[in-house]
């Protein structure tokens, strides 16, 4: 039990100096926030530049523990560049799309929050039914899509009103724009500006942490791309691809690889998964960009023998398809762009339909000209979607929304 009565700022102050020890990390980057009161809101919220703004009798009310959780919840969404990643999706899903990426990851540093979006053992079910699982594998943007399918999926069934609960926190988002209804945007130039210094501030902290062997294991997966800046697409599509692998282990078949070490240890079973390719060959792709993304896709059948992957080859209509095996990877690797006729994604999505429905990926490489804003939402709900953009494609922006998003480069 709690013997200490503090007021809201000497809570905070307690907060980052019990971080110290419990997270070193995380206290690292706490240090670098501005803390204001404002009792006009009714919790506490973040904005782009790092002020954290609170209401003195929310905080006075919570545990001096679950302080320290909140501020580490602050922080990360300066980290992970949540108020930048907004691109016009709905922003209250997008803020429980990210607060339980976040939340995950304290849960995962044996660190308190207060009532709200707050996972266990990676998963959460909302009030109304909707259920996310595999917290810890997914971005904000992809968490962000189950949410809205979930949700338009209840509504136009009738069984609830959507996602019904919000985080503890508010966000003051922005996206560069000098104009915002908040007051809080900065320029795209000070944008550019504070995220080289959170970047700085996070190398520092990681830094620091391998030094003592406390790294928080929920960052890891976060860390590499934040600092290098730039991934290549060939580590994003073969992320996107493992991570729909899925497997489970049993003790009825021991692993050989350890039993000759005399150790009992399970073997891994594997299940048997479809995967789709479709490549728009309307004339926007030219011949290079082509060969790089087939041999790296072909690479990958060959690694893993329980994909089963089909390519389609499709402009406005299909033309051939394939089975993307040792046996025909010659012959795949020898096709060529095709003329420049129109383009439509409504041919794979129904194809898929009729023929894999139970495909777990839909890899699509196209320069996004297309319809895709209009038919991806008529694939199954469990097929996870890439879009491999060519390097004079529409904006990344437009397809975010319908699927991962890789860039070739």
């Amino acid at each position: 039990m709690e013997t200490e009565k503090l007021n809201a700022h000497d809570k905070i102050v307690r907060a980052k100096v019990q971080l110290q020890t419990k997270s070193p990390f995380f206290s690292c980057l706490v240090m670098n926030m501005r803390y204001k009161e404002e009792n006009s809101i009714p919790s506490m919220g973040v904005d782009i530049k790092g002020n954290v703004y609170y209401n003195t009798k929310w905080v006075e009310k919570i545990s001096n523990e679950q302080v320290e959780g909140v501020l580490v919840h602050e922080i990360m969404h300066i980290i992970l560049q949540h108020l930048q990643r907004l691109k016009g999706r709905d922003m209250h899903l997008f803020n429980c799309a990210n607060d339980l990426v976040v939340n995950d990851i304290i849960v995962g540093e044996s660190l308190s929050l207060p009532e709200g979006l707050v996972p266990y053992n990676h998963k959460f079910t909302f009030p109304d039914g909707i259920v996310v699982e595999k917290i810890n594998e997914k971005p904000s943007e992809e968490i962000y899509e189950e949410l809205r399918k979930q949700s338009k999926q209840q509504k136009q069934q009738g069984s609830g009103q959507g996602q019904g609960t919000q985080g503890f926190d508010e966000h003051y988002y922005s996206d560069g724009d000098d104009e915002k209804e908040n007051g809080k945007g900065v320029s795209k130039e000070e944008l550019q500006k504070l995220e080289k210094k959170w970047k700085g501030k996070l190398a520092e902290a990681t830094q620091y942490a391998k030094q003592i062997g406390k790294m928080p294991k929920g960052m890891e997966r976060f860390v590499d791309e934040l600092l290098e800046g730039r991934v290549s697409w060939r580590h994003k599509l073969y992320k996107y691809i493992t991570a729909e692998l899925p497997f489970d282990f049993t003790w009825s078949r021991p692993s050989k690889k350890f039993t000759s070490m005399g150790i009992y240890m399970p073997s891994v079973l594997k299940e048997k998964i479809d995967m789709v390719v479709a490549i728009d060959t309307s004339g926007s792709i030219c011949q290079e960009e082509l060969t790089d993304f087939l041999s790296e896709i072909c690479c990958i059948a060959k690694s893993f023998a329980n994909i089963s992957m089909k390519l389609l080859v499709c402009d406005c209509k299909i033309h051939n398809t394939y089975d993307i095996a040792n046996g025909s990877i010659s012959n795949i690797m020898e096709l060529e762009v095709g003329g420049g006729g129109g383009t439509s994604h409504k041919p794979i999505v129904d194809w898929v339909n009729e023929n894999k429905p139970n495909a777990k990926l839909l890899i699509s490489l196209t320069d996004g000209y297309s319809d895709i804003e209009n038919v991806y939402d008529e694939l199954p709900y469990s097929c996870h979607k890439v879009i491999v953009l060519t390097k004079n494609s529409c904006p990344e922006s437009q397809l975010e929304e319908y699927g991962e998003i890789v860039k070739l480069e």
